[in-house]
């Protein structure tokens, strides 16, 4: 009996929290525009203006300086939050290949700032600003 007390309980907490889970945090909608780059020893290359738009769980990139880069204009487009300050970037290469890009994300006001270390001395960044 105890068990049954225990099991209806913890079903009573996980019904009674409202959750919103077909929405992404508010941070995670709309247009943003900025910088996608490298950086390695302190010098940023590869530097390309982005755009990126949030929808529901997916995303889709507009325009960048540079063709196909970074390339994630492959298809692909949903992304995934894993808590505290993790988004992962889903994408389908043109050989059907699926890969995941996870960065670590900062919520600055209404910038995002998406970061993935790819070595001890190099980082990929993407620095956004929301735009209307």
């Amino acid at each position: 009996m105890r068990i049954f007390y225990i099991f209806l309980s913890a079903i009573l907490v996980m019904t009674a929290c409202k959750k919103d889970g077909n929405k992404p945090p508010e941070a995670f909608r709309g247009k943003y525009a900025g910088r996608f780059y490298v950086e390695k020893g302190g010098v940023n290359y590869n530097i390309s203006n982005v755009s990126i738009r949030f929808d529901g769980w997916e995303y889709e990139f507009g325009v960048s300086d540079v063709a196909n880069y970074p390339s994630y204009n492959q298809g692909g487009k949903g992304f995934f939050l894993t808590p505290p300050d993790k988004i992962t970037l889903n994408m389908l290469l043109p050989t059907a290949t699926q890969l995941k890009r996870e960065y670590i994300y900062t919520i600055k006001g209404d910038s995002l700032i998406f970061m993935n270390p790819i070595s001890d001395t190099e980082r990929e960044y993407f620095r956004l600003k929301r735009v209307p």
